[in-house]
């Protein structure tokens, strides 16, 4: 009697541990693809941590390209808005001296400059006691030619 008990023990075990056995390789297989989809996930992150890296240069660099182009802007804005003035100052200057167009040229006389209205008065300003000419540019008149 004992020896079937113990052989029916025997077997018991052999089927647990078979039965074990079977989980086990279950669990292994389960692990290992566990594991790869760590590996694929550790990897995939790696390749977004590059993909920001490169976004970030590139939002710095366009960062870097705009404070520029703002300068340049800055610096066109500035000659604009000198040139805007040279050229309020240079139509002071010689628009007042501008005759209609009446078709008669201007005359000259020393230290005295055409003003509004077709009188002449003293140049404010050495070198504006010059007479301006009208020449014909183009078929028009250039008023605008200091001669």
């Amino acid at each position: 009697h004992g020896v079937r008990q113990v052989s029916t023990a025997l077997k018991k075990v052999q089927q647990d541990v078979g039965t074990d056995h079977e989980m086990l390789m279950t669990a292994r297989s389960k692990v290992a693809m566990a594991n790869a989809a760590a590996e694929a996930n550790r990897r995939g992150i790696e390749q977004l941590g590059g993909t920001v890296n490169t976004l970030k240069e590139g939002h710095d660099l366009s960062n870097r390209a705009m404070r520029n182009m703002k300068g340049a802007l800055d610096h066109v804005s500035a000659t604009t808005h000198a040139v805007k003035n040279e050229l309020k100052e240079t139509n002071a200057m010689v628009l007042p001296n501008l005759h209609q167009d009446t078709g008669a040229g201007f005359t000259s006389i020393p230290g005295m400059v055409p003003a509004l209205g077709g009188t002449l008065q003293r140049s404010p300003q050495p070198g504006l006691d010059k007479p301006i000419k009208k020449v014909l540019k183009g078929g028009s008149l250039n008023r605008m030619a200091w001669l």
